[in-house]
């Protein structure tokens, strides 16, 4: 029995059918996402919970993108 897809996994993935090259440049946005995230939120957060933030950003590219992306960001 197969897990059903997270929804902003599959919003993700559904309408994003990019090359190899465009999975490395996404995967990049979304470590850049992660750092402005945590710019953000650096006076209210310790920094090991901003480093949450970052490994969310591994996870999702993980998933989406695959290991190659993630290994990059």
């Amino acid at each position: 029995m197969s897990h059903p897809e997270p929804p902003i996994l599959r919003w993700l993935s559904s309408g994003i059918r990019v090359g190899t090259a465009s999975r490395y440049l996404l995967s990049l946005g979304v470590v850049a996402a992660a750092t402005l995230c945590g710019l953000l939120v650096r006076p209210f957060l310790d920094p090991k919970n901003i480093a949450m933030v970052y490994l969310l950003a591994v996870v999702l590219s993980a998933t989406t993108w695959g290991l190659g992306p993630s290994i990059f960001s």
